[in-house]
């Protein structure tokens, strides 16, 4: 008589945001002797087993969830490269069915920064911007680095998907640039295995009360209109 199982992998597949639940079914063939258990069902992504144990199936058709085994979703991919999955229905004394697929994982982050915006600014200045992160049940999501012309400033670990980066409310103060410096102001969000960055060109000047009337040289009255 022939024992052997069917099985489907039914998620994921495509290209996914971790956490994410791996999912199937299987179907055994009746059993001709009575028997609790009808077959297992195995689970594997880049031929390493997810759980620490089979699921034992006493019907012969089984689903197969690893949200519901463990209680959590699976969440031990990075961003990158395709990753292959495998599910495997064994019969109690029988063969095994298997059945394959891949999927990749996108956990590029966001950024963007909202100060200074660009071009001229005034030292000091507040550098700030916004980060936005995939789903993790890890409890740090990201974290946000700041440079200037590839000099790190500091930066944050953040614990929400949604971050914001203020440099005057981590140090009280805002940054200091000397005056005449020209470069990049770079703010990059790292999660996941990924990371993205925002940039703006800026030249630092110490700039008057009034940017349209320029400073008056030493000993002169300024005439600028009213």
């Amino acid at each position: 008589m022939d024992k052997t199982p069917t099985v489907e992998l039914t998620g994921p597949s495509g290209t996914v945001s971790a956490p994410f639940d791996v999912t199937g079914v299987a179907t055994f063939k009746k059993a001709v002797t009575p028997s609790t258990v009808r077959g297992n069902i195995y689970a594997y992504i880049n031929n390493s087993s997810i759980v620490g144990r089979p699921k034992a199936c006493t019907t012969e058709t089984c689903t197969f969830s690893y949200q519901e085994l463990t209680g959590q979703l699976y969440d031990y991919v990075s961003h990158g490269v395709p990753y292959t999955i495998r599910l495997e229905a064994q019969a109690i004394g029988g063969p095994t069915a298997i059945d394959t697929g891949s999927f990749s994982v996108d956990k590029m982050p966001t950024v963007t920064i909202t100060s200074p915006p660009g071009g001229r600014v005034q030292t000091p200045f507040e550098i700030a911007g916004i980060a936005t992160f995939k789903p993790t049940t890890n409890s740090t999501k990201g974290s946000i680095s700041v440079y200037f012309n590839n000099g790190y400033l500091g930066g944050k670990n953040c614990t929400t998907e949604t971050c914001e980066y203020s440099y005057l409310e981590l140090y009280g103060k805002l940054y200091p640039a000397a005056a005449g410096t020209k470069g990049t102001l770079k703010l990059t969000a790292t999660g996941g295995g990924a990371s993205a960055s925002d940039e703006r060109e800026i030249f630092v000047e110490v700039l008057p009360d009034d940017p349209g009337c320029p400073d008056p040289p030493p000993g002169t009255c300024p005439i600028c209109p009213q």
